[in-house]
């Protein structure tokens, strides 16, 4: 477990696999900015009991509040293999947990333990334009702006541009 001030990040464990495909199941929770893919049940309890989602190149935690209520979840994953670099995803699932901190102190967090314990040189972060809290978090937790990938992601319809943020292990 990693501890904040006013958050931990936890492990996924097996009683919280059936809150955790919930949340990741229901699209409504997602705000306007986040991927609308969802992983079949079968298989995501088949990627938990593989690996517990940790590996070298996939890991998630569990963001929990004071209160000890789960609030979100934060990720890495190797979206380029040829990178010496890992790409982060986050989502607070709830709007009246937003704008509390929450994810500016698990990122910085995670980010910190990434590089603690594994040999990678560089975390990414992509985003979409509009998503101002987003790009907040990003450079509150020393993410520096590297350019924007026009039209990469499809989203809602459309394809859409994404904002590339980026922290080396020196930053």
């Amino acid at each position: 477990m990693l501890v904040g001030k006013n958050v931990q990040l936890k492990w996924v464990r097996q009683k919280d696999l059936e809150e955790l495909y919930e949340r990741h199941a229901n699209l409504s929770n997602r705000g306007d900015y986040f991927p609308l893919t969802v992983t079949s049940e079968s298989l995501f309890k088949k990627q938990f009991s593989e690996t517990g989602f940790w590996s070298d190149t996939y890991g998630r935690l569990l963001i929990v509040n004071p209160i000890e209520k789960i609030v979100g979840s934060i990720w890495y994953f190797q979206s380029i293999s040829y990178f010496d670099a890992l790409e982060i995803g986050y989502i607070i699932w709830d709007e009246p947990d937003r704008s509390k901190g929450y994810m500016s102190e698990s990122l910085q967090l995670f980010s910190q333990y990434i590089f603690d314990s594994k040999k990678i040189n560089r975390l990414e972060i992509r985003l979409f334009e509009e998503n101002l809290a987003s790009r907040k978090v990003a450079e509150k937790c020393g993410y520096s702006f590297e350019g924007i990938a026009r039209g990469a992601f499809f989203h809602k319809g459309k394809n859409v541009d994404l904002y590339q943020y980026a922290k080396l292990r020196t930053d």
